[in-house]
C-alpha cells in the first residue's frame, strides 16, 4: 500500500481526487486488492488433493509430475498379467476420495466403437444402475502410442466396502478395461459378473 501512498506515479494520480474519503482509503482499498488477488493466484496453482481437473489433458507427463502423492501407479504387466498383445497403459488411483483416472486402449485387431455417443450412454446406463454410489465422470476419445482408445474417469463410491488401492486389471476380447476392483479384504468375484453385465454382448475374458 506504500506505492500508493508516498510520491510517486500512483500517488499523484491519488492526489488529484478531490473527495477526501475516497482520497484517504483508496491506497488502502488497491492494496488489498492486488494482495487478494495474489493469493488467488496462487491458490489456483495449489495441488488439490483427491480431485480430477477435468479441464487437464492427461498426459502422461501431466500425472508423474502433478498427481497427489497419495495416488498408486499400476501396472499389470509387473504383476504377470499378459495382455494378449495390446500395449496396456498406467492406471492412477486415489485410494482416499476414490475418484479414478481410467485409461482404456482398443486392441489391435477390433475396431473402434462405431457409434462413440451411443456407447457413453450405455456405460452411463450400465454402470449407474448397477451400482449407484458410482458416476462415470467422463468418457472421452484417447490416443496412447498413436492408437485408437478410450479414457473413462469415473467416481467410484461403494457402500459397505473399503477399497484402498488399485490392484486388478480386466481384460475383454473388445477392449482392454481398467477396472479398480480392489478390496483390503479379498478379490471380488462380483467384479466378473460386472464386466460381463457393462459389456452385454460383447465376450468376456478373465486373465486369470
Amino acid at each position: 500500500m506504500r506505492i500508493f501512498k508516498e510520491d510517486g506515479y500512483w500517488a499523484e494520480k491519488i492526489k488529484r481526487i478531490k473527495n477526501p474519503v475516497i482520497r484517504k482509503y483508496l491506497p488502502y482499498l488497491l492494496g488489498l486488492s492486488a494482495i487478494t488477488i495474489i493469493i488467488l493466484t496462487a491458490i489456483s496453482f495449489l495441488p488439490r488433493h483427491g480431485q480430477i481437473n477435468l479441464s487437464k489433458t492427461y498426459s502422461d507427463d501431466y500425472l508423474r509430475f502433478s498427481h497427489p502423492k497419495s495416488w498408486q501407479e499400476i501396472d499389470p504387466r509387473k504383476m504377470g498379467y499378459k495382455t494378449e498383445g495390446s500395449k496396456v497403459f498406467k492406471l492412477f488411483a486415489d485410494p482416499f476420495r476414490k475418484n479414478f483416472l481410467v485409461y482404456v486402449v482398443k486392441d489391435n485387431d477390433i475396431e473402434a466403437v462405431p457409434d462413440f455417443k451411443k456407447f457413453e450412454e450405455e456405460m452411463r446406463e450400465t454402470y449407474g444402475s448397477l451400482y449407484p454410489g458410482t458416476k462415470i465422470i467422463s468418457i472421452s476419445p484417447y490416443k496412447i502410442d498413436g492408437r485408437d482408445g478410450l479414457k473413462i474417469i469415473m467416481d467410484y463410491r461403494q457402500k459397505n466396502s473399503i477399497f484402498t488401492k488399485a490392484q486388478y486389471v480386466t481384460f475383454s476380447k473388445r477392449h482392454v478395461f481398467w477396472f479398480t476392483m480392489t478390496s483390503s479384504t479379498k478379490r471380488s468375484e462380483s467384479s466378473f459378473e460386472l464386466i460381463e453385465q457393462i459389456l452385454g454382448t460383447l465376450k468376456f475374458k478373465s486373465p486369470w
